[in-house]
């Protein structure tokens, strides 16, 4: 049974994760767009093309940039616990670095294992379709 600080210490990461995330997604479409339209400016062509190539480029490069989401998040994470004093009360309640530690690494496991896997079958579904 999973208890309550775990449960918060899980909600807390995913909350910190889904904004690092959505941050790095607006930058990598922002950026996408500005590139597809200066590579578009010089041919005559609809301006929807390049917003179409960046929404189907976003994906890969967001998957390529995971890693580096983790990394940010799990730095928010744990700034916010020092900076709200939480590392302090987990101590009182005698919950250990290693521990917290362990709840946010079993936990981005288990989140990395669940992305691998959607974009694997959305990459395999998309072959398929292609082949056949």
């Amino acid at each position: 049974m999973i208890k309550v600080y775990q449960t918060y210490i899980i909600k807390s990461y995913s909350k910190i994760f889904s904004f690092v995330f959505l941050s790095f997604f607006s930058l990598i479409i922002i950026l996408n767009i500005f590139e597809e339209i200066s590579f578009f400016k010089d041919q005559q062509s609809n301006l929807l093309i390049p917003f179409l190539l960046t929404f189907l480029n976003a994906p890969s490069v967001i998957y390529e940039t995971f890693p580096f989401i983790f990394l940010i998040s799990i730095q928010f994470f744990f700034i916010r616990l020092l900076d709200k004093d939480e590392l302090d009360i987990f101590k009182k309640i005698s919950l250990s670095n290693f521990k917290i530690i362990s709840i946010v690494s079993f936990f981005s496991f288990i989140l990395s294992i669940l992305i691998i896997i959607i974009f694997y079958k959305r990459i395999c579904y998309s072959i398929k379709c292609l082949i056949l």
